[in-house]
């Protein structure tokens, strides 16, 4: 190959080195231009639906950096420039983990409430936090202020004051306290030269007062609380007698104690003081609530020797105690029968009265026919002239008669027939040889009844007889319970029972009801 054809050849291989070298190199750009167009697209895409601008704040078309863990700026980096947006109040603040915490608070506050949303909110010169969270300036009687972070005293309530100067209360009621009366130190100490006296505050000014156990009797200062008020002529106070009514008494500590009652008087009330109540008395006979009373009458209280009952002073007006017992009172209205009474205890003066069981009998000594004899004992509601209808009551009259008298049995009802007064119930029928009805007692004296008499008397020997009815001569009344106390007017069944009336129409002796 000659020279100029190598040279040319080298020329040329040269030249196509370079191409080849600028051919790659501009491979290599185009391709990073593609990608970097291609990244351009993709970010504009992000833009357009990730996290750019959408919670950033902008400057014109720049999206600005928030503190909250997202890349709002699309440099590829989080949160790098966002402690920009963190402003709190009265604080430094940083963006860690895309939130804004406090680093410290300015001088004179605090965070308090733990929030940092509002930042360092608490003044440290406020009484409520003063100096540091939740140290509050109080005062006892007063009111506080904070200064450089410390409480002072900045004044007292009317009528109190801080005389020790500490600063932290208003410790001293001015009105009445005895060594700052009215004033810091103003003491009242002054009056101690008076005997018993000591110095007191009131209302702001000095006063005396007496010592306990002393007082001023004589109203000199002079000379001090001059008497004791522990003694029983002044107990508790000037001139206050210890005393009690029907009652010994003690000044104890100038208190005057009862010291128990005089015989015969009691505390009923139990206040301690006087013993009020006569044990003599009807409403506490020998005891306190004890009561004498009885029915329609007025009652008394007996005292011998300490032995207290009690007894029947007296009857009401229109009753009586006919059983002479004082348990039950005066338990008969002596009212007359008419008058709607029970009459008297006895049918007349004249009778005397003897019990046979419930039954009472009245032995009367003055001589009536049998129809005024009866009307006698009817003055007692149910009297009437006896009946003797039974073996007992015979052998009860048998040792108390001794002579003819009258009782209740008749014939006036029905010839014949005799019934007794208080019943009308019939027993015998006929005469001396007549028949006993119903197996009802009778015991007649020999030979009767033989028609004397339609009458009935009682023999010395106890036994039945028929006599004239205006023959005077005693008689016996009787007077049992009431067996009717349903029936107005009935005192005794009867023959047709309580509540029926014995009608005896054709007069046989046998009333309706039996015929």
């Amino acid at each position: 190959m000659s020279g100029e054809s190598a040279g040319s050849h080298a020329v040329a291989g040269a030249f196509f080195c370079v191409l080849s070298v600028l051919l790659a190199a501009c491979q290599v750009y185009d391709r990073s231009a593609t990608r970097s167009r291609d990244q351009s697209v993709q970010t504009s895409q992000d833009s357009a639906s990730g996290d750019c601008a959408t919670d950033a704040g902008c400057a014109g078309d720049t999206c600005l950096e928030a503190c909250n863990g997202r890349d709002d700026d699309c440099d590829g980096s989080i949160d790098e420039s966002a402690a920009d947006s963190c402003t709190l109040a009265n604080a430094r603040a940083v963006c860690r983990e895309g939130a804004c915490q406090i680093v410290r608070c300015t001088d004179d506050y605090r965070d308090c409430d733990q929030d940092p949303d509002n930042g360092c909110e608490v003044a440290l010169d406020a009484v409520e936090h003063c100096g540091q969270c939740q140290r509050a300036c109080s005062a006892e009687h007063g009111s506080m202020r904070c200064v450089a972070g410390r409480c002072e005293l900045d004044s007292c309530d009317p009528g109190f004051a801080d005389c020790d100067g500490d600063g932290r209360s208003c410790e001293i009621e001015l009105d009445s306290d005895p060594l700052h009366c009215g004033g810091c130190q103003q003491s009242c100490g002054f009056f101690v030269e008076s005997p018993n006296a000591i110095g007191v505050c009131a209302d702001g000014s000095c006063h005396a007062e007496c010592v306990p156990g002393f007082g001023d009797c004589d109203g000199e200062l002079d000379n001090g609380c001059e008497r004791s008020l522990l003694t029983d002529s002044d107990c508790g106070a000037c001139d206050a007698e210890c005393r009690f009514a029907n009652a010994g008494a003690q000044c104890l500590e100038g208190v005057c104690a009862q010291r128990g009652c005089a015989t015969g008087y009691a505390d009923c009330n139990a206040d301690s003081q006087d013993c009020e109540q006569s044990l003599s008395d009807t409403t506490s006979c020998g005891a306190c609530g004890q009561r004498c009373e009885f029915a329609h009458a007025q009652a008394r209280c007996n005292n011998t020797d300490a032995d207290y009952s009690c007894a029947l002073e007296r009857c009401d007006d229109g009753f009586e105690s006919c059983d002479g017992a004082d348990d039950n009172g005066c338990e008969r209205d002596t009212r007359s029968v008419e008058a709607g009474g029970e009459g008297p205890c006895r049918p007349d003066p004249g009778c005397e009265v003897e019990r046979l069981g419930d039954r009472q009998l009245f032995f009367c000594s003055m001589r009536l026919s049998w129809d005024a004899a009866r009307a006698v004992c009817k003055k007692q509601r149910g009297g009437d002239l006896a009946t003797m209808g039974d073996a007992e009551t015979r052998i009860f009259l048998l040792a108390r008669v001794n002579e003819r008298v009258w009782i209740g049995h008749n014939s006036l009802i029905a010839e014949n027939v005799w019934s007794w007064a208080s019943t009308s119930v019939p027993f015998w029928q006929g005469r001396e040889n007549g028949r006993v009805i119903e197996n009802r007692y009778a015991r007649w004296a020999r030979n009767e009844p033989n028609g004397s008499g339609r009458c009935g008397a009682l023999t010395a020997n106890a036994e039945m007889d028929d006599l004239a009815c205006s023959t005077p001569q005693p008689f016996i009344c009787e007077l049992g319970p009431d067996r009717c106390p349903e029936d107005p007017e009935k005192f005794q069944p009867g023959q047709c029972g309580c509540g029926n009336d014995d009608t005896d129409a054709n007069a046989n002796g046998f009333a309706e009801c039996l015929d």
